[in-house]
């Protein structure tokens, strides 16, 4: 596979190389083809907000942008490009554009993508959150990204490569869709400050050490993941892969089945109490509702609500106080910022702040 991907790299660069190029706007773009309708951007000297358009005129024809050429955002541009807002148009994002780039701190990838080569976004240090639409993410693609937080991997989404998200030092969640049926081997491997992962109900196969969270350091004793949820899709564990988190060794990867919480759907709970390996978590919570539960919920910059050792906290910076009801809507509690709530029962919460939208939580004591 690995010779495949190089073969076909090098086609791309002599098909590039040899194609016609034309500049509008910064913008180097290259047209394979005389006949052809679409283009590829094969260079950019611009920096900044880059915002590559839709469509381009050349000699009085109009073109449709549909690709990022092999290394078209390397060069004198580096390091000098804050945003990047790809058009819907473009459907491929080819090998070695934006890795390393320590200034870049958002990029819109559209829905209309559909492939993205490997060491696109590998080491961009600023860079926070990832939403992927595309049909499968390959290897090394958002590794060594030291500033992202989120990601999550929409329902388009069929595989996740080798190393895909190793070594994301403050990645705290992870949401996989339900389409996708295969993590590779390391995938979110050396993760340490994941708090939620979230898997969807295809999930067939996972590579070893996809979860495998220890983050070693120079002295002597290595950090430890502490996932505090885990929110599983799929109604029958037996279909899944037999627990994902090494249950040899769950600590490597920051499940403590003692006090992290497995959150399944409605009227399942009896089954994984007795699937081997899932069976492990003590903490078994079921969702019967439509909605997602968020144990650790960020609803914006300004504002975190979570619960801890029975109790909700919530900090903000804009809202003094909130509302804690049960899931029937009575209020049990009206939460002050950053005072602790006293202790509920086992359940799941909704708590309601201004005019955001209520959230779940879920209590464990």
């Amino acid at each position: 596979m690995k010779k495949i991907s190089i073969l076909i790299a090098a086609l791309m660069s002599f098909f590039v190389a040899n194609a016609e190029t034309f500049y509008v706007d910064s913008i180097e773009y290259s047209l394979a083809y005389p006949a052809d309708s679409v283009v590829a951007v094969s260079h950019c000297y611009q920096s900044g907000d880059v915002v590559i358009p839709e469509t381009v005129l050349y000699y009085g024809r109009t073109y449709k942008v549909n690709r990022i050429g092999y290394g078209a955002f390397l060069g004198d541009t580096y390091g000098m490009i804050h945003s990047i807002a790809l058009p819907n148009t473009i459907k491929y994002i080819e090998s070695c554009n934006f890795n390393d780039y320590m200034e870049l701190t958002n990029i819109v990838i559209p829905n209309s993508v559909k492939e993205i080569n490997t060491n696109c976004f590998n080491r961009c240090s600023g860079l926070r959150s990832v939403d992927l639409h595309t049909t499968s993410v390959p290897g090394d693609c958002f590794n060594h990204c030291p500033d992202l937080e989120k990601v999550t991997i929409a329902n388009t989404v069929t595989e996740i490569g080798y190393e895909c998200f190793s070594y994301d030092s403050t990645l705290t969640e992870i949401v996989i869709g339900d389409a996708c049926t295969e993590i590779s081997r390391d995938c979110f491997k050396c993760c340490p400050a994941v708090k939620k992962i979230t898997i969807g109900s295809s999930l067939r196969s996972v590579g070893q050490y996809s979860f495998w969270s220890v983050v070693y350091s120079s002295g002597p004793n290595p950090q430890y993941a502490q996932v505090d949820t885990v929110v599983v899709h799929g109604s029958d564990p037996y279909n899944l892969p037999l627990c994902p988190f090494d249950v040899s060794n769950a600590q490597s990867c920051g499940i403590n089945y003692h006090t992290t919480i497995l959150i399944v759907p409605c009227n399942t709970r009896s089954i994984y109490e007795h699937a081997y390996g899932w069976n492990q978590f003590y903490n078994i919570v079921e969702d019967c509702s439509t909605n997602t539960i968020d144990n650790i919920t960020w609803l914006g910059d300004d504002i975190s609500i979570f619960s801890l050792d029975g109790r909700i906290i919530m900090h903000s910076e804009k809202f003094a106080s909130g509302i804690i009801c049960d899931m029937e809507g009575r209020i049990v509690e009206t939460l002050s910022n950053g005072t602790p709530s006293t202790p509920l029962s086992n359940g799941v919460y909704l708590v309601c702040v201004g005019t955001l939208p209520a959230r779940k939580v879920v209590v464990i004591r």
